[in-house]
């Protein structure tokens, strides 16, 4: 039955990729003392110590100097010997320079391929190099020659190159195991150097024993972490939302959210990721999934389905805060409205009250002056009907030019009474 989900269980993961490595290893030179013929006191492939006698050469009464077939042997190491004129452990004698295993072989490239040149092997030049070994193993030697190579095995080093994508499950100080032709060993990633853009130079330094180490200078491999133990999950539930990788988890109701996860290792096929929470580049928290979590395999429509819903909320959001804005937007133009008929009001009230103010002025002068003139006894009548037509414009709050008018008249009528009254009678 096709499953669509998984449990998420603790569980175990060996890594590995397939690459083309270099050994880089101790290795001395010894050449013969004098010529002659060549007596081998050990076999091919043994570790012998230091300082012990490891050939024997003997006199050469019935070979002369000049022999043809000697100086052709002679001029075959040459050009190896001219690669390793500066190499410091290059030895006359017929003891072993350094501890390591005897071998009856060389390439010329001892020097290039070792400790001490480690961090200068690049790519590039590695794979320029002629790598074709010769055989020490011969009758006779000329004085000066090469006649046998030991390779120290105390400590010796690999050094390959992993594109970008494989380098997601190495890292230094990570130890690995390595499939070789003859045989597995174990080391541990000492450095890693990004060497170009997309590729990663890894130097493993190893210290288990290897039988073909000697004759050995490049093959293929493969390279696999230790064991990994931890929450374990399908590739094919993983997916990247907005270019963070996560899985979809069922909850209680049987909805799946995308949650984040961080993968620490992968094979191609599952991943071994952090558990409950971690933390990102920028040193944030992130909740992330938990044994037993349910999810989902291959959940592109789910990862459909999610992005519609997050662009309807991100459209009635929009919708909203443009509402929100225009409703603001209202507000303050009410408000700066306001003052604006405030200052009107104002102005339009503190006018009539001035209008008012000046109106009860101009007419109580006129109505005092009418009364005053109106007051001697010869004028009483007269003087209430100016005082009554003085009093009819104030009693009407007319305008100022009325009540001037009308206050004008009165004392002229008041004027004309006052004449008649003190005229004498003849």
């Amino acid at each position: 039955m096709f499953q669509t989900t998984e449990i998420l269980q603790t569980g175990n993961l060996v890594i590995s990729c397939d690459t083309t490595g270099y050994f880089v290893k101790k290795e001395a030179i010894g050449t013969a003392k004098k010529s002659g013929e060549i007596e081998y006191l050990c076999e091919e492939g043994t570790v012998i110590g230091k300082d012990r006698n490891v050939i024997a050469i003997k006199g050469r009464s019935e070979f002369p100097e000049d022999d043809e077939a000697e100086r052709n042997i002679s001029f075959a190491y040459a050009e190896d010997m001219k690669q390793l004129k500066d190499f410091k452990r290059v030895k006359k004698g017929n003891k072993s320079p350094i501890s390591g295993i005897f071998c009856l072989s060389m390439d010329g490239n001892e020097e290039y391929f070792s400790p001490e040149n480690l961090d200068k092997i690049t790519r590039k030049e590695a794979s320029d190099l002629s790598l074709k070994a010769q055989s020490l193993k011969r009758k006779t030697t000329l004085k000066g020659d090469p006649v046998f190579k030991i390779t120290g095995d105390n400590k010796w080093y690999i050094v390959c190159w992993l594109k970008e994508e494989q380098m997601g499950t190495f890292g230094a100080g990570q130890d690995v195991t390595v499939e070789l032709p003859d045989g597995t060993v174990t080391g541990k990633i000492e450095d890693v150097t990004n060497e170009r853009k997309d590729e990663y130079r890894v130097t493993i330094g190893c210290t288990m024993y290897y039988k073909s180490l000697a004759e050995t200078r490049k093959c293929d491999m493969s390279i696999g972490s230790s064991n990994i133990t931890g929450l374990l999950v399908d590739n094919r539930c993983i997916i990247k939302k907005h270019g963070k990788e996560g899985v979809y988890v069922r909850d209680k109701n049987g909805d799946y959210s995308f949650i984040r996860v961080n993968v620490i290792s992968t094979d191609g096929h599952s991943s071994i990721v952090s558990e409950t929470t971690y933390y990102d580049e920028k040193g944030n928290a992130v909740y992330t999934v938990s044994v037993y979590d349910e999810v989902l395999k291959n959940p592109k429509s789910a990862l459909k389905k999610d992005l519609k819903k997050e662009k309807k909320e991100k459209e009635k959001e929009k919708k909203k805060a443009e509402e929100a804005a225009e409703k603001k937007a209202e507000q303050k133009a009410t408000k700066t409205a306001e003052p604006e008929e405030t200052t009107r009001a104002t102005t339009k009230s503190e006018t009539r009250s001035t209008t008012r103010s000046t109106t009860r002025a101009t007419t109580k002068a006129p109505t005092t002056k009418a009364t005053t003139a109106a007051t001697k006894p010869a004028a009483q009548p007269t003087t209430q009907a100016a005082s009554s037509a003085a009093a009819k414009p104030t009693t009407k709050a007319t305008t100022k030019a009325q009540a001037t008018k009308a206050a004008t008249k009165a004392t002229t009528r008041a004027t004309k009474a006052t004449k008649a009254a003190t005229k004498p009678t003849n």
